[in-house]
């Protein structure tokens, strides 16, 4: 059974796999000048950022806040892929 297509954007579940696929890919290529050492210190500052903006939003309650914390979280998110493809 295939998903919706309004899931994937309009795209086949196939299209949005191989789309995913070479965006991960790019993303992989765009840090691979980076050493482990640097990526892991990426790695570091990113979830510093993460529990500074999550305190700051805690702090001030503001929802536009949430922002700053989604950023850093993808970051996070996209440094442990790199930092998987690395290890493969």
């Amino acid at each position: 059974m295939s998903s919706p297509a309004w899931i994937f954007g309009g795209q086949t579940r196939e299209e949005f796999d191989s789309f995913y696929e070479k965006q991960m890919q790019r993303l992989v290529d765009m840090h691979a000048e980076y050493t482990s050492e640097e990526l892991s210190q990426m790695m570091s500052d990113a979830q510093a950022r993460h529990a500074k903006a999550r305190e700051n939003q805690r702090r001030s309650g503001l929802a536009s806040d949430k922002i700053y914390i989604e950023d850093a979280s993808v970051r996070i998110e996209n440094l442990k892929y790199i930092i998987a493809k690395r290890e493969e």
